[in-house]
């Protein structure tokens, strides 16, 4: 599975877990954004775009933790991946901690 597989099936299989995590990252740009000089401040579409960039930092570190736990030829399979998500109830605990996520 690669990342873009990966996250794929996050936003199928844990939907509520990219749309908490766009809330809160928006919100947190947001604030950001206000603090910048006027003249300086991010449009809506920049800071939507900086917000995706976010999850996409956050499908990476995921992807490259997942892998440390997925042996040899069965990086490449798909099913494999999918049977160690699900078989260590994965989702769960991602869906826990996006819920739980803090930006500074």
């Amino acid at each position: 599975m690669n990342p873009k597989e990966l996250k794929e099936y996050i936003d199928e299989k844990a939907p509520n877990a990219y749309e908490t995590f766009f809330a809160s990252a928006k919100e947190y740009q947001n604030e950001k954004n206000q603090k910048r000089q006027p003249a300086k401040r991010w449009n809506e579409r920049k800071v939507d775009r900086s917000v995706e960039k976010m999850w996409d930092g956050v499908i990476s570190t995921i992807h490259n933790s997942l892998s440390l736990n997925i042996k040899g030829e069965d990086r490449k399979s798909y099913e494999a991946w999918v049977e160690f998500i699900e078989k260590s109830e994965f989702l769960v605990s991602f869906e826990e901690q996006i819920a739980e996520i803090e930006f500074e």
